[in-house]
């Protein structure tokens, strides 16, 4: 039901009332084009704790309403056997925090709060440590994030194989710096808007994951071709850079980066005011398209967790 803006509660209700052992629930409203969804989830939420182990995943990203922030953290609090979980752009929520410190789950997997901004670490920390084998973590603009978070990342969470802390306002870039080094198995890695980072950071973070196939490096304003330069060295299986925002950088480091990196599918960089006009940008936006998806699960994730969901992509190739 991702997506379906004008989805009638009663119907959701009536879905989980009725399968009291659903597997999955994607009521996503975050769509592009989709304002958040600002209804009653209430009844919905509810219900769900009639799932209790049974649910696996949990989509409700743009769901977040004054009605609903009551009710979360007894659902979230009866879903032990979820494995992954959703709740991004709850901007405006206060009891998303809370709520996560209640869940009682040990296999996730796979989870998204960007700018879940009333999230701290100390309601994060318990979850975190009781998934070790977390594999994705999404805390983009979670502004009340410390270092402390990296910290118990780099402790407790090694298995993590992607790792999203673009403007998180509250952590450092000694913190970035440090859960870089702890975290061997990083693919994706995005650490956009930390301006203390140099290019000498990029080149020690590339050259100690050279198996990223995503990297988020924009709104570092000290950054320069150097810092493509290491990216295109260590990291030839790149798929997706996200580079908006480099007043420094040129178009000599910028095509030195696409003769490196063939797998290149997709590419924002945009504010970047050396690479020349306008027209030109627009050329490369044609060529390596770049859609912004953070807040969502990957559709990989989604199918690691949901067997119909995987079942009904369609075969490769």
């Amino acid at each position: 039901m991702s997506g379906c803006r004008d989805y009638c509660v009663d119907l959701l209700g009536a879905l989980v009332r009725h399968c009291p052992r659903l597997r999955s629930l994607n009521a996503r409203l975050a769509e592009p084009g989709y304002e958040p969804y600002i209804g009653d989830l209430v009844p919905v939420l509810q219900l769900l704790g009639r799932c209790g182990g049974s649910l696996r995943l949990l989509d409700l990203a743009g769901c977040c309403s004054p009605q609903s922030e009551a009710a979360l953290a007894p659902a979230l609090s009866a879903l032990s056997g979820l494995r992954a979980l959703c709740l991004s752009n709850w901007q405006l929520s206060t009891q998303a925090g809370p709520a996560l410190q209640r869940c009682p789950a040990t296999a996730l997997a796979h989870l998204n709060l960007r700018a879940v901004n009333s999230v701290t670490d100390a309601h994060l920390a318990p979850l975190l440590s009781a998934n070790p084998g977390l594999r994705s973590l999404n805390v983009g603009c979670c502004s009340r994030l410390t270092d402390a978070t990296l910290h118990l990342l780099g402790a407790a969470c090694t298995r993590l194989d992607s790792l999203d802390v673009c403007y998180a306002s509250g952590m450092s870039a000694q913190g970035v710096r440090a859960v870089a080094s702890a975290l061997p198995r990083l693919l994706e890695f995005g650490f956009s808007g930390f301006e203390g980072l140099r290019d000498g950071d990029v080149e020690r973070i590339a050259e100690r994951h050279p198996e990223l196939r995503l990297i988020g490096i924009g709104g570092i304003p000290a950054l320069t071709d150097a810092a493509l330069a290491a990216v295109a060295s260590h990291c030839p299986r790149l798929e997706s850079l996200y580079a908006a925002d480099l007043p420094l950088v040129t178009p000599a480091g910028l095509a030195g980066l696409l003769a490196a990196c063939p797998r290149l599918r997709r590419l924002a960089v945009e504010g970047c005011p050396m690479l020349g006009r306008a027209g030109e940008a627009a050329a490369l936006a044609g060529r390596f398209p770049y859609q912004f998806d953070g807040d969502m699960l990957s559709e990989e994730a989604v199918r690691e967790v949901d067997e119909f969901a995987a079942a009904a992509a369609p075969a490769p190739g």
